[in-house]
C-alpha cells in the first residue's frame, strides 16, 4: 500500500510539471533557420534573424511564419525594433553594416565597417540612435537612422563589450564578459565600469522594473543584480542550472532561460519553473513578444516558443502553493487507503 501511495504522490508531482509544460506552445521552423535573436515588431509580430540562411523571419501570434531574404553574405545577427517602426539588424558576414526591414518586408542596407567585428547586440538609445558593442574591437558604435556611425573606445584596451541594453538612467549599459565587468556609457560617450567580484560567466542582461540591472552568470550558476551605483547582489541557483537569456516578463518578474534544466524560470517575485516540452531545446533570446507573452528561441531544436505566464502562474509550483498541493495529494491518498481497508 505504501508503494502505491508513493506512486500516486509521484504522479501528483509529475502532473504539476506536465501542467506547467502545457503553458508553453512550440512552433517548428526549418532546420536551416539557425535563429540567433528575436525582437518584437511594431506590427505586434516577432521578427528574428536567420544567420546562416541570410534571412529575416517573422512569426505572428498564431504561429504563421514568413521569411524575407537579406543581402547575400550579410549573416543577420542582432535585431531590434527601431524608432521608425522598422526592424534593424546587424550584418556580420562578408558584408558588414546595418540592415533595415519594414513590417511590409521592404529591405534597406547601410554599410558600416565594424572594426573588430562581432556586432552581436543592438539596441536603441534615448537619443533614438542605434548602439552596437564591438566585442573584439573594444568599442561601442553609435549609428543614426541615416547610417552615420560614431565609435567610442573603451578603457582599457583589450577584448570588450558583449551585450548592450537601455538602462534605467538614460545611459546605455553593456557587459564585458572577458573581464567580468558591467559598464555604462552616456549618449555623449562617458564610460563608467563596475567590476563584478564572484562573477565568472557574465552573459545576458536587462534593466529591471526596480531600476537595477539584472544579469545571468552561466558559469557560477547565479543571477546577479547591480544597482546603477554599483551595489552587487547575487542569487545562487540550484545545481545543474545554466542561466542564459534574461528579461522582464508581462507580470513584472525577472525571467530567464535555463539551458541546464531545459526550463523557463521566474526568479522574482517568487521562483517558478516551467519545463520546456522538447528535451535539450537550447532556450535563448527570451523576449516579451506577441500577445503580451514571453517568447524564446530554441537553438537546438529549430523552434520558436511562447510562454503563457498567467496560465503557468495559476498552477502551484513552489513555496506554500506546492506544499498545499502535496497536502491535498496526501489527503487524497489517505482517503484512498482508508477505502481500501
Amino acid at each position: 500500500m505504501r508503494v502505491k501511495g508513493g506512486l500516486i504522490l509521484a504522479g501528483i508531482c509529475l502532473a504539476l510539471g506536465s501542467a506547467r509544460a502545457q503553458s508553453i506552445t512550440e512552433f517548428n521552423l526549418p532546420d536551416s533557420s539557425n535563429v540567433i535573436q528575436a525582437a518584437l515588431g511594431s506590427d505586434g509580430a516577432l521578427w528574428f534573424t536567420c544567420n546562416l540562411a541570410d534571412k529575416i523571419g517573422r512569426i505572428d501570434a498564431a504561429g504563421t511564419v514568413t521569411y524575407f531574404p537579406a543581402l547575400p553574405g550579410s549573416a543577420p545577427t542582432a535585431i531590434t525594433s527601431g524608432p521608425d517602426g522598422a526592424l534593424w539588424f546587424t550584418e556580420t558576414g562578408s558584408h558588414l553594416g546595418l540592415g533595415r526591414i519594414t513590417t511590409a518586408g521592404a529591405l534597406s542596407d547601410f554599410p558600416v565597417t565594424f572594426t573588430g567585428g562581432a556586432a552581436e547586440s543592438i539596441t536603441v538609445g534615448p537619443d533614438s540612435a542605434f548602439w552596437v558593442p564591438l566585442l573584439f574591437g573594444n568599442q561601442i558604435a553609435r549609428i543614426t537612422t541615416a547610417g552615420v556611425p560614431t565609435f567610442f573606445s573603451l578603457p582599457p584596451a583589450g577584448i570588450g563589450p558583449g551585450q548592450i541594453v537601455p538602462g534605467p538612467d538614460a545611459a546605455l549599459w553593456f557587459t564585458e564578459p572577458s573581464d567580468d565587468r558591467i559598464g555604462s556609457i552616456t549618449t555623449s560617450g562617458v564610460v563608467t565600469l563596475f567590476p563584478l567580484p564572484g562573477v565568472t560567466g557574465l552573459n545576458s542582461m536587462v534593466a529591471g522594473p526596480d531600476g537595477a540591472l539584472w544579469f545571468t552568470d552561466s558559469v557560477a550558476r547565479q543571477i546577479g543584480r547591480l544597482t546603477t551605483g554599483g551595489t552587487l547582489t547575487e542569487f545562487a541557483l540550484p545545481a545543474g542550472s545554466v542561466p542564459n537569456s534574461i528579461n522582464v516578463g508581462p507580470d513584472g518578474g525577472i525571467w530567464f532561460t535555463d539551458n541546464g534544466s531545459n526550463k523557463i524560470v521566474r526568479l522574482t517575485p517568487m521562483m517558478l519553473e516551467i519545463p520546456i516540452p522538447t528535451p535539450n531545446s537550447g532556450p535563448n533570446s527570451l523576449i516579451l513578444g506577441p500577445g503580451g507573452m514571453l517568447w524564446f528561441v530554441e537553438n537546438f531544436s529549430h523552434k520558436i516558443a511562447r510562454v503563457n505566464v498567467a496560465a503557468a502562474a495559476a498552477i502551484p509550483v513552489g513555496g506554500a502553493g506546492a506544499r498545499i498541493a502535496l497536502l491535498l495529494g496526501l489527503a487524497a491518498v489517505s482517503v484512498w487507503l482508508l477505502r481500501r481497508q
